[in-house]
């Protein structure tokens, strides 16, 4: 006796959502990143003469959910800007 079309059709559809759901949960556990955040993004200093000192503490935090390790720091003075 031949089973009826619909039997592998059933059977075809729900293997696929098996894959389906099976792709989605290795998609979803991504491993942890750290993830910086500055309280702010734009710095306006005003009019300051040549020569002038500037001293401004920047507020960030790790938004991640793993360790944020900052290196290799440095500062640019741009002209003009």
């Amino acid at each position: 006796m031949k089973k009826p079309v619909w039997d592998k059709a059933i059977i075809f559809l729900v293997l696929f959502s098996l894959v389906g759901i099976m792709v989605l949960a290795a998609c979803s556990q991504q491993e942890p990143q750290p993830k910086i955040h500055f309280d702010q993004n734009v710095v306006d200093a005003g009019n300051i003469t040549f020569g002038e000192r500037l001293t401004y503490t920047f507020h960030f935090s790790n938004a991640g959910n793993a360790p944020l390790i900052i290196g290799n720091v440095s500062a640019q003075a741009l002209e003009g800007c």
